[in-house]
């Protein structure tokens, strides 16, 4: 995933590889914001991660981040338990590489919440509807499935 990106933004950006399970390489309050698209689904445990945040973002900064919705993944893996704290694998297709085998984490919204609000107040939870375009190639889905 870290040659993908290199691959994506080309040579005008940094791109640092570190294990955010470990304590980052950077000093007390050195951020005003961190941005966490689609990452932390990987790791298991995110106490050490969400600290070290919280240790780097200065005094008033903000932590943003996005993951999988946690029913998503129950219904398209087909899972018994919506609360298990569980990993799962999956192939991604990334145009810069190829197939790539991936394997996460998926855990209840509870916990997402819980886990988050240890280490940071939260101020909005946003869950994106589908736009209309999915809906309709959803139910179209749907109706074949439904007419076999």
């Amino acid at each position: 995933m870290v040659e993908a990106t290199r691959i994506r933004v080309g040579p005008q950006v940094t791109v640092l590889e570190q294990d955010l399970s470990e304590v980052l390489l950077f000093e007390d309050e050195t951020f005003d914001i961190i941005l966490s698209s689609l990452t932390l689904h990987y790791f298991d445990d995110w106490t050490t991660t969400f600290q070290e945040f919280h240790r780097v973002i200065k005094t008033g900064g903000r932590f943003v981040y996005s993951v999988h919705h946690p029913f998503m993944d129950f219904k398209l893996f087909d899972r018994p338990d919506y609360f298990v704290h569980e990993l799962l694998e999956e192939v991604l297709n990334k145009k810069e590489s190829g197939p790539v085998e991936v394997t996460f984490f998926r855990r209840p919204m509870s916990e997402i919440i819980n886990v988050t609000t240890g280490d940071f107040t939260l101020v909005h939870i946003i869950e994106p509807k589908p736009v209309s375009e999915f809906i309709k190639k959803s139910r179209r889905k749907q109706r074949y499935i439904i007419n076999l």
